[in-house]
């Protein structure tokens, strides 16, 4: 079946890749797997024999029915729709894969995380009950192999919601993957925004010829571990995310300039707090990990 340029499809075609990928999930007969973009169904083949049940979403409807009829199988489920306008809180509840909660530890206050997490891009909250600390526990590990043009939205659609799955492994492109997994010194908002959530890693580069149609650039495979354990209390969450954003206001300029014009503060005063977490009044945004913007939210 001919790929269609609209939907930006390029087919895996590598036998090879295909065990790095379904390696690097980690899968195993005990897994719920939840595949967006399955295509032809060339991963999704091996997916179905590894995994315990996958859950496949294609928007392209003669994709998802080719899926339907080819890989007949009782433990693969192929929904058609678009995975950015799709109610998956309740459609992986209702599998099964989430909707389970459990104690860990959350910093600062003691709350229950219930909903949508106030973070990248500042996407709205429904907010937290207070009393108990609980999490969603995740039954699912998520694969895809998407559209490049959504991987942003992607990653904010699953590290930010309270249906994270266990482990993401993305194939992306090349340069996105890189800029993801930066260490201090070259990091972006992006970078420190799946950095919180997770623990990225590149697993291989994939070479564009592994692909039909081959695009005009490479790809990677992307894998990111998801952190449950020791993250911020709602309002802090909002407060590292907003200082992110301020803080690379201008990338051109110091944090000093950048944080204190963003904030209203003296620059004196984002000084001695850059001196407290081990920083001086020349540093830029890039050279922050996560937790040194954690430690700056405590001064500021």
């Amino acid at each position: 079946m001919k790929a269609k340029k609209s939907l930006g499809q390029n087919f895996l075609i590598d036998d090879r890749v295909v065990d790095s990928i379904i390696e690097a999930g980690e899968i195993s007969q005990d897994d719920n797997v939840l595949e967006i973009g399955p295509g032809r169904g060339f991963l999704t083949k091996e997916l179905i024999q590894k995994s315990g049940r996958v859950l496949a979403i294609e928007k392209d409807e003669s994709l998802a029915e080719l899926c339907r009829k080819k890989l007949a199988s009782g433990n693969l489920e192929v929904i058609t729709g678009d995975v950015l306008e799709t109610n998956w809180e309740e459609i992986l509840s209702q599998r099964g894969f989430s909707g389970i909660t459990r104690l860990s530890k959350v910093r600062g206050k003691t709350e229950q995380r219930k909903g949508v997490y106030s973070g990248i891009n500042g996407m709205s909250s429904r907010g937290f009950d207070k009393e108990i600390c609980q999490t969603r526990n995740s039954r699912y590990k998520l694969i895809a192999n998407i559209p490049y043009y959504i991987t942003g939205k992607i990653l904010r659609l699953f590290l930010e919601n309270s249906f994270q799955p266990q482990i993401l492994v993305l194939m992306v492109q090349k340069e996105v993957a890189e800029r993801i997994c930066q260490k201090p010194g070259k990091l972006g908002i992006l970078s420190l925004s799946v950095q919180y959530f997770g623990e990225p890693g590149i697993v291989e580069i994939v070479p564009r010829e592994k692909f039909d149609p081959i695009p005009d650039v490479d790809s990677a495979v992307l894998k990111i571990v998801v952190k449950n354990e020791n993250r911020l209390d709602l309002e802090a969450e909002k407060k590292f995310f907003r200082l992110i954003k301020k803080g690379f206001a201008n990338p051109r300029k110091t944090l000093v300039n950048n944080l204190s014009a963003g904030l209203v503060l003296e620059k004196e005063a984002v000084e001695k707090v850059l001196e407290k977490i081990g920083f001086d009044g020349n540093a830029r945004a890039q050279e922050l990990g996560v937790e040194d913007w954690i430690k700056m939210i405590e001064y500021l």
